[in-house]
This record gives C-alpha cells, structure tokens and sequence, in this order.
C-alpha cells in the first residue's frame, strides 16, 4: 500500500501544483475569455525631426477605441485592438528682413496642423505571473497609419514704413505627409481601479517610419512623441459577441 501511495503521490503532484498556482494566472486562459475594453483620454503630442527648421511645443488631443485582453500561452497577457489617435501642432514665425530696394519688413505666419491616425497597439503586461496584482507595467510596440492631414496658416508680410501689410492664407487637406506608416515603442503603467475599470499611462516613441516619396521610403525625418493617459472599461469578452450564438 505505501509504494501505492507513494506512485499515486508522484503522478498527482504537478496537478496539485497548478491548482495552488491558479489564482495567479489569467482567470482568461481560453482566447474567446478575453474580456473587450473601450479606451478613451486625453494625449499630448510632439512632432519634431531634421525635416522642420523649427521645433514645435506640445499638442493636447484625445484617442480612444477598443483593446482586447488575451493570454498568449495562457501565460503572457496582452493588449491589442485599434484607436483613433487625433494629433497635431502649431506655429507662429516671425522673420525680419530688408528687401533688395532696402525696404525693412515683417514676416508672421500662425498656423495649425491636425493629424489623424488609427493606432494597432501591441502591449505586454508585465509581471505576467502577477494577474492579482492591480499595478502592471506596459511595454510593447505599435503601428500608427496616418488617414488625415490638414494644414491651415495665415501669414503676412509688412512694411512698417509704408504702413502696407500683404495678407495670404493657405489651407491644405489630404494625406500628404512624410511618413504615412510608423512603427512605435511603447512603455507606461496599468492600474486597476475598478473590476470592470482600469487606467493606463502609456508613452509612445516613434523609431521609424514608410514614407510616401519613394526616394525616402524607409526615414526618421519626421519623430513623434506621445502621451498619453486614458481609461478602459470592459464592456463585454470575446465569447459574449453575437457572432458566437
């Protein structure tokens, strides 16, 4: 009877080890439990690269959309889905100067660019083996495809001693910018607040980008920060959509 026990002990062993290691694993272990988050919050984004002559401050917007949780391996948490990610920038140029005749003038430009985005996020949530835990890093990447450029300035050029100024204005919609496919690394932090709330703080750094022109197709011209922090809200899983009735 003992070496019985001892046999039965030996082969029952690991089944005791995963029940005592259970809470600590994704309680979605099945890819049709990941549970589905609506995002929303405000960014603040930077456009910056050897392709401006001037640097631009910070830009507030907003992002939002749907991230999907799911254990890979039924071990490595994480986020992925689609958001529309609205950015942008502003500029105000002053230049002085003395024509050919030796007439002293002034140049200012005020402008505005908007910029839409759809970003495929991929974010690992780290500890993995800590699905207790409420805090969580975030690493990973994302892809960004720019779907919408708008450009708007007005500028003007005078001559004080004239008492003459020379309007213009210029606006500019379509997808002509340089990089219209970006790759991004991403780091940031996930609290849970609620069981159905979380909030994320996430910074996202662009590395490189596909451009339009061919004679520049793979460049780093054109350098995007974004920050962002945003809440999700789990509003169903995978196996509660319709198409699985």
């Amino acid at each position: 009877m003992t070496l019985i026990w001892c046999i039965v002990s030996v082969f029952n062993f690991p089944f005791k080890v995963v029940a005592q290691d259970e809470d600590e694993k994704p309680i979605y272990t099945g890819w049709e439990d990941g549970p589905i988050f609506v995002s929303f919050g405000p960014n603040l984004s930077k456009v910056y690269g050897r392709e401006f002559p001037i640097g631009f401050d910070f830009k507030q917007s907003f992002e939002g959309g749907i991230l999907i949780k799911y254990a890979i391996a039924d071990m490595f948490p994480v986020y992925f889905g689609v958001e529309y990610q609205r950015r942008g920038y502003a500029y105000n140029r002053i230049k002085t100067g003395t024509t050919q005749n030796g007439k002293y003038y002034e140049d200012q430009v005020k402008g505005r660019v908007l910029l839409s985005y759809l970003s495929f996020p991929l974010l690992f949530e780290l500890p993995a083996e800590k699905q207790k835990n409420k805090f969580h890093f975030i690493a990973g990447v994302s892809t960004g495809l720019r779907i919408y450029y708008n450009e708007k300035y007005d500028a003007s050029r005078t001559f004080p001693k004239d008492s003459l100024t020379i309007l213009t204005s210029y606006v500019k919609t379509g997808n002509d910018a340089l990089d219209f496919l970006e790759f991004n690394l991403c780091l940031g932090a996930k609290y849970r607040i609620l069981p159905r709330m979380e909030i994320m703080a996430l910074a996202s750094l662009k590395g490189f980008g596909l451009s339009i022109s061919k004679e520049n197709f793979i460049t780093s011209k054109e350098l995007h920060n974004v920050f962002s922090f945003k809440l999700l809200y789990r509003i169903t899983s995978i196996e509660s959509l319709p198409i699985f009735y």
